[in-house]
């Protein structure tokens, strides 16, 4: 009886001590942590990412000890009179406790509140977001020691606003998400995802309002995407419409020529409202 007594407290003051020893090394490091970071990427980006201040916030995304970093925004350019690519009130940057003690700073989970995103494609098919990041540029190697790398099991949004401006044909998609919740898993060259998201959505086209003006939908829905392949496959899914419920399956080919195979069912099969989707 003893013997369990002492296994128990022993086993408690585990649970107890090491996400403390976690907390306390995070909250003595975080703002180092955090500019270093920052100014990686900014050596990195065509744009600049401005955050205002950073605390710690233990339990937002338990299990995972995240920082906060309060008042984000991306602009286009190294001017913070260029314009305003996303911005957030908070973002939270989650790290494995087990990481942490051991002085790794892998990136498991990302929360999003109250923020917008603002995409725009111009004739060309540049996107402003893939251009203030840089992507496609070749960029110094960074030593090892200084990477925090990005391993995401989870990522949450809440109350984010979404706009997608494509210029070459003249449309807008705009997206009011209340709370999107997105989960990763990464195994044998597979990313599995699996999205649950509830939206209200906005397709304009040639400013002109579409069947999809003001429609609320909620996703459930599973991928794999086949990193070797490059092959998206969609899992039997649901798609919420106001009060339609469709079932969505099928795969997509992300080469080059990118095929789509995507099969619609629902329990009152409605023609205008599948083709309202070919958009």
């Amino acid at each position: 009886m003893k013997s369990k007594k002492i296994l128990l407290l022993l086993v408690f003051s585990i649970i107890l001590i090491i996400p403390s020893v976690a907390i306390f090394i995070l909250y003595s490091n975080q703002k180092t942590i955090t500019q270093k970071a920052i100014g990686i990427l900014n050596e990195q980006f065509v744009g600049e990412l401005e955050v205002k201040d950073s605390h710690i916030a233990p339990f937002v995304s338990f299990p995972y000890i995240s920082i906060d970093l309060e008042q984000i925004v991306f602009f286009d350019g190294k001017s913070t009179e260029s314009n305003i690519i996303y911005a957030a009130e908070d973002l939270y940057i989650g790290f494995s406790i087990w990481d942490i003690i051991r002085g790794k700073y892998n990136i498991k989970s990302i929360k999003i509140q109250n923020g917008h995103l603002d995409l725009v494609k111009d004739a060309e098919g540049n996107i402003n977001l893939l251009v203030a990041k840089g992507v496609g540029e070749e960029n110094e190697a960074v030593e090892e020691e200084e990477q925090i790398n990005i391993d995401l099991s989870s990522i949450q949004l809440q109350n984010f606003k979404v706009k997608f401006d494509d210029l070459a044909n003249l449309t807008t998609i705009d997206a009011y998400l209340d709370k999107a919740d997105a989960v990763f898993k990464i195994k044998d060259e597979h990313i599995y995802i699996d999205l649950i998201s509830d939206l209200v959505l906005d397709y304009i086209l040639d400013s002109k309002p579409t069947f999809f003006s003001q429609k609320h939908i909620r996703l459930d829905l599973e991928f794999d995407y086949d990193q070797n392949s490059n092959e998206l496959s969609l899992a039997p899914s649901r798609l919420h419409l106001e009060d339609a419920i469709l079932g969505v399956e099928g795969k997509a080919d992300l080469k080059d020529d990118i095929y789509l195979d995507i099969k619609l069912s629902g329990e009152k099969p409605d023609f205008t409202l599948v083709s309202a989707f070919l958009p």
